[in-house]
């Protein structure tokens, strides 16, 4: 008999359409069922899943408990329980996307083709996606819950091309909701936006270099608090040294503007679940509060090893792989500043807009961003268009540098990669200004 065990099982319906330059490039539909058990026996945990549709629960507990007692024992440690009680629910849609022919869904994606593939644009992307999936946990302290959810949405990409210039937009809208999401964002004109945009980069300038006072836009500002205070923050990571935030809880890590919260209870976005594989019910988590370090992100497991209480943040990519403790819907909340009081009290500096990626060192506390585009600020006014920016930093400078927050939150959907899995998530934050960042080259060190 094992000390503590817990399972997971997922039924799940996904479907996709992918579409290049408005021609069906992949039609993609599957349904899938699968058990997942964790043990815990003498201090190690065992994990083991299948598909196989005839399981024998009792049998995959049992198995998951032989492969903790071949693990080196840990007498001292318990998994630190967990205060909530999970809840069933069923969270309703307003369209069901498996009522939505099949034709009608390929037509918009055409539609949203036809809205972005125009002046310089030569070539256009998009893929819709619906996933209905029903989530079943239990325990062995006898806790029984279950959810289901539906998450929908469509991303694109436009490129445009000068000559040897190429450049490219892009614009996503997902969530946890039905079909209704395409209606709610405005995708068709987000699509039209993005081709206007791809085109407009062909004229813009390559940005100055150098340290420069930045406002980054919301959904730029969600990606340096995701990546550069997110990762920094999961419990995991920290207990393993790997964290720039260990042993830094009740220390000030940011100006006092700053507070970050992560918050999986916030229904409607794409990182929302009423409560993670450890059945811990979904509440806000204050990360930062006025700058700060309040709380990691933990599973019962972090949370014993770094002291600090448990989180609803431990999840998977699927019943067939471990759980990992996981960011949800993580933004930096707003502040009280309008958009032109901020760029009028710079002077001079930049305003940088979408991100394109970039790599972040947790460990090191470094980051390198590429925005998708900016804009020079000169004398307090917004002025010349700029194409192939980058800022670079250190994630607990970048921090204490940041002296003002608009009043405008948004999110950014998107999906979180660690460890070799993938789960949804959302980044927000307003409108964001550092008074100083490394812009548009490199810093030995940085």
């Amino acid at each position: 008999m094992v000390d503590f065990y817990e399972t997971v099982e997922i039924f799940s319906d996904t479907s996709s359409i992918d579409i290049e330059n408005g021609e069906v490039e992949d039609l993609k539909s599957d349904s899938s069922h699968g058990v997942y058990a964790r043990a815990l026996e003498n201090g190690s945990w065992g994990f083991a899943s299948t598909s196989n549709p005839n399981h024998d629960v009792d049998r995959l507990i049992e198995k998951a408990g032989k492969l903790a007692s071949l693990s080196p024992g840990r007498p001292d440690f318990k998994a630190v329980e967990v205060e909530g009680h999970p809840e069933s629910k069923d969270i309703k849609v307003e369209i069901d996307p498996k009522d939505i022919p099949l034709e009608e869904k390929i037509d918009y994606l055409v539609r949203c083709h036809e809205n972005a593939g125009r002046d310089r644009v030569k070539n256009t992307r998009f893929t819709y996606s619906d996933c209905k999936t029903k989530f079943r946990y239990t325990n062995s302290s006898g806790e029984e819950a279950t959810y289901t959810i539906t998450r929908t949405g469509v991303m694109g990409r436009a490129t445009a091309r000068e000559g040897d210039i190429l450049q490219t937009a892009s614009k996503r809208a997902f969530g946890t909701k039905g079909y209704e999401i395409l209606k709610e964002e405005n995708y068709l004109e987000q699509a039209r936006e993005m081709g206007r945009k791809a085109t407009k980069l062909l004229e813009a300038e390559t940005p100055p270099s150098g340290k420069l006072p930045v406002v980054m836009d919301p959904e730029l500002a969600g990606v340096f608090i995701h990546e550069a205070v997110g990762h920094a923050s999961e419990g995991d990571l920290v207990a393993m040294g790997n964290s720039i935030l260990k042993g830094r809880l009740k220390e000030q890590v940011g100006s006092n503007q700053v507070s970050v919260v992560d918050d999986p209870s916030l229904k409607g976005r794409f990182g929302y679940y009423p409560f993670d594989w450890e059945g811990n019910p979904s509440t806000p988590t204050r990360i930062i509060e006025d700058g700060v370090l309040k709380a990691y992100l933990n599973s019962r497991e972090s949370a014993h090893k770094t002291g600090s209480p448990v989180t609803p943040n431990f999840r998977s990519q699927s019943y067939s792989n471990n759980p990992l403790v996981r960011m949800s819907n993580t933004y930096i909340e707003p502040g009280d500043w309008s958009f032109s009081e901020m760029t009028e009290e710079i002077g001079n500096g930049v305003y940088l807009r979408g991100s394109r990626g970039g790599q972040v060192s947790s460990g090191e506390g470094t980051f390198q961003f590429n925005a998708e585009d900016g804009y020079k600020i000169t004398d307090g006014e917004i002025t010349t268009h700029l194409r192939d920016v980058s800022l670079s930093g250190r994630t607990l400078e970048t921090l204490s540098k940041i002296d003002a927050l608009a009043g405008d939150l948004e999110f950014h959907p998107g999906r979180c990669g660690k460890g070799g899995q993938a789960v949804p998530v959302s980044d927000g934050g307003p409108h964001t200004r550092v008074s100083s960042l490394l812009v548009g080259g490199e810093e030995n060190g940085v």
